[in-house]
């Protein structure tokens, strides 16, 4: 239900009268009288701040989806012709299709950081997927709230359902870190199901306390998010629903493999299409229970994936991009991204200007009612942009990207990416999304200048702290990524 039982910030009917009766009676008309003459006054700009993108009088909850690994072009709405998503196709049909959104990185752990902060992951040194490890300085520093943190102060209900991989001891758990519920597994991904041939090691938990597993996981993390959901609370809910699927090693159980396509051929891309199938069944589960309870009006949705497709396991697709997962070039950076929250963005929109994950966190606060301290984020209030008044600003001048050697910009319509090996390319993403015609030789100036604004950025982050350069992979890389290409087929 849509909070509204939140204190209220005037109560006349409270206050005490301890002036003579004149005065009395003077005072209690400029009660009545004025509130309503200042509300005739206040009201076309009023309505104008609320077309503009202002927050909700009654602060709504927020659902935040993210998808793992999915590609580019894996979604019904984002072109796919083999795989039905209706319930995550919804989501961008009621609300706002980002065409040009960027995640943080093109790696699960620093993605995450980066989009549950609002700051580039570089600024402490995370640009890396860490080991497995007891090392207590790994995970967000405590001086960098979390979007959960930040909810939790406003007087909001905070749950994460699903992948966390921000930290492996009890100071950087989830519930060290604002969510007052964890449902999950704290690492980079959790087997599937118990029929499941590869067991990657982790281990379900909630609160902290290791829980057996017991069932499909996607549906079980789709179960534990519509139960939070319909919590008799009345307070309002942040929900970070974070799925593991469609990381690898994939496997989709009977039921979900049987609704792939007739046309998707046996092997790994009809398991990744009934992975994808279960993962739309779950968020369809908890948006429904958002309809049938009376909150869908008022809660924020946002669906994003932490990164571009693994093109490793011959599975998902990032057309037409170029690159895949670990890479930045588009396919590794670009994601799907929706926004629904009704009557407050533009219903089926779609937003071509680049935005970039960092925008959640002030998106999200904004909505809540408190925007962040300035300089205390990298990302900006997206929903100015997105209603129906929109002007025709850009959030972002530019859009950086750090991952070892290698490195990108965005800026307009130009990307700049350095790879690993050093050398310098620039792409017109206006005439060329897919990234292949280097441009840099007709147009110095252009590649000049956006050299010189990545060195600027440069000097703002810090040195990688944890974890491997993946643009180096090492044998024990080779070997897993050989064994999830095995398990992913079976």
């Amino acid at each position: 239900m849509p909070n509204c039982d939140l204190p209220r910030t005037r109560r006349w009917g409270c206050r005490k009268l301890t002036v003579r009766w004149p005065l009395a009676s003077i005072a209690l008309v400029w009660i009545f009288v004025a509130p309503i003459h200042a509300q005739s006054r206040r009201a076309p700009s009023a309505r104008r701040a609320a077309a503009a993108g202002a927050p909700a009088a009654t602060p709504p909850n927020v659902l935040l989806i993210v998808a793992d690994d999915l590609g580019y072009a894996d979604l019904g709405v984002q072109g796919a012709t083999d795989v039905r998503t209706p319930n995550i196709d919804a989501v961008a049909r009621q609300g706002v299709r980002f065409s040009d959104a960027y995640m943080v990185s093109s790696l699960c752990a620093p993605s995450r950081a980066g989009m549950l902060t609002g700051r580039y992951p570089q600024r402490w040194g995370h640009e890396f997927n860490p080991p497995r490890s007891d090392d207590s300085t790994f995970g967000i520093p405590r001086d960098v709230p979390t979007l959960a943190e930040r909810l939790k102060s406003l007087g909001y209900r905070t749950g994460l359902v699903g992948k966390w991989h921000l930290g492996f001891v009890s100071q950087q758990a989830p519930n060290a870190r604002g969510f007052d519920e964890f449902f999950g597994f704290m690492g980079p991904s959790h087997r599937y199901d118990r029929n499941q041939l590869l067991d990657v090691g982790e281990k379900l938990m909630r609160n902290g306390t290791v829980i057996p597993d017991s069932g499909y996981l996607t549906d079980v993390l789709g179960i534990e998010a519509e139960r939070f959901v319909r919590a008799k609370d009345r307070r309002p809910f942040f929900l970070y629903l974070a799925f593991s699927a469609m990381h690898g090693p994939l496997y989709a159980d009977p039921p979900h493999l049987a609704r792939a396509e007739k046309s998707v051929p046996e092997g790994v891309r009809r398991t990744y299409v009934g992975v994808l199938a279960a993962m739309d069944d779950a968020v369809g589960r908890v948006l429904d229970a958002l309809d049938e309870t009376g909150q869908a009006a008022n809660t924020l949705v946002l669906f994003v994936s932490d990164n571009g497709g693994d093109l490793d396991l011959k599975a998902a697709s990032n057309a037409p991009l170029r690159g895949r997962k670990g890479q930045l070039y588009e396919g590794g950076i670009r994601v799907p991204f929706f926004v629904r929250w009704p009557g407050h963005v533009t219903a089926g929109a779609t937003y071509t200007k680049p935005i970039s994950a960092l925008d959640i966190v002030p998106t999200v606060t904004a909505a809540a009612g408190r925007e962040p301290e300035p300089g205390s984020v990298d990302g900006v209030n997206l929903l100015p942009y997105l209603s129906a008044t929109a002007g025709r600003g850009e959030p972002h001048a530019s859009l950086f990207w750090r991952i070892g050697s290698a490195s990108a910009a965005r800026m307009g319509q130009w990307k700049l990416v350095v790879t690993e090996k050093g050398s310098p390319a620039l792409f017109d993403l206006a005439a060329d999304i897919g990234e292949r015609r280097d441009v840099s030789s007709a147009n110095g100036r252009v590649l000049a200048g956006m050299q010189r604004a990545y060195a600027a950025w440069v000097k703002e982050q810090q040195p990688p702290r944890w974890g491997h350069d993946p643009t180096e992979p090492t044998l024990r890389m080779r070997i897993r990524r050989f064994i999830a290409k095995l398990f992913s087929g079976k």
